[in-house]
């Protein structure tokens, strides 16, 4: 496994290179994948990665869940999310209740064989003009943590199959603070 500059010969990170190495594709924590007609881009967001990006709240060492974001796209560059293949008003209206409040029901993690609910569920309304949607999530932590988790999707909208998505969180460096 390869350091960020800036990591020296220890586990730890000034901020910039410890966000860069979360962000990075490359080290499992950050997962982007094809499900159908969609592209599901996952983050996992450690606790002190969620910390940098939520400041303004308090610092909380010993989190009982661990946080993700998703972000979902229809794989043609101009077709909104809530827009991609609804034929009226009446169906944009059902997928927007879905992806608002239902699809929560439709989120789960594995972790050490356990199907883990989704606790806490943010639906992000975007004030730009992306095409993609971002979610929120938060798991409870599996008592005996693993390093290797996998997000389990199963959405009538991505498609008949559940989307499978791995994520390795071994090799996490400290926060240099």
């Amino acid at each position: 496994m390869l350091w960020v500059i800036g990591a020296a010969c220890s586990n730890t990170m000034d901020e910039s290179s410890f966000v860069q190495w979360v962000t990075d594709y490359e080290n499992g924590l950050h997962v982007r994948r094809e499900a159908g007609d969609y592209i599901v881009d996952v983050q996992y967001m450690p606790e002190d990665f969620k910390w940098l990006q939520y400041r303004d709240q308090p610092r909380q060492q010993d989190d009982q869940l661990q946080y993700y974001t998703v972000t979902i796209q229809p794989k043609i560059d101009d077709m909104d999310l809530i827009d991609f293949n609804i034929q009226n008003e009446a169906e944009r209206q059902q997928r927007l209740y879905y992806f608002s409040y239902s699809f929560q029901n439709d989120l789960m993690i594995e972790e050490n064989g356990q199907a883990l609910p989704c606790v806490l569920y943010h639906f992000e309304r975007p004030a730009d003009m992306k095409n993609s949607r971002t979610f929120l999530l938060a798991f409870e932590k599996h008592p005996q943590a693993s390093q290797d988790v996998r997000l389990v999707i199963n959405s009538r909208v991505l498609g008949s199959l559940p989307v499978n998505i791995k994520i390795n969180k071994s090799n996490i460096p400290a926060l240099a603070l």
